[in-house]
């Protein structure tokens, strides 16, 4: 058994077959996965809602958005432009759940940008220094 450069064990087999996986391996978690839990699962369920967002960039520079989905530890928001990966920005969320509005104010960093045709880029943000505030109106739009 070896490591190879990103820290995944592989059995090596030589053979006619070639370089192969061992049996017992394929049941194992790879570093990083959580086991019992598919790769395409997330840790905490995405809820599709609606809203606006203010994007303030550190130049200063708000964005205006439309909010995509959100978790108690992130979201997704449409914007024209797509930010760098690990900028931070402070937000200010109007989310349109259960007919009613919730306003959340929380910093965040972009965690990713993707360009979705005709709609935009969806960058993706993720939470830091939440308050305890933030943190209750959150956990109840995820609800």
């Amino acid at each position: 058994m070896t490591a190879n450069p990103i820290g995944m064990l592989c059995v090596k087999e030589a053979g006619e077959a070639g370089v192969r996986m061992g049996e017992d391996q394929l049941h194992e978690p790879m570093q990083g996965m959580a086991p019992n839990r598919p790769a395409n699962e997330r840790a905490r369920s995405r809820v599709q809602v609606t809203g606006t967002a203010q994007v303030r960039r550190a130049n200063q520079q708000v964005l205006q958005g439309r909010i995509f989905d959100v978790t108690t530890v992130g979201i997704s928001i449409y914007l024209d432009i797509p930010l760098p990966v690990n900028e931070s920005c402070e937000l200010q969320l109007s989310v349109f759940r259960d007919g009613r509005v919730h306003a959340v104010n929380v910093r965040s960093h972009c965690s990713y940008n993707l360009l979705i045709g005709g709609k935009g880029f969806r960058n993706g943000f993720q939470f830091h220094s939440v308050s305890a505030e933030a943190s209750a109106t959150l956990s109840l739009i995820c609800a």
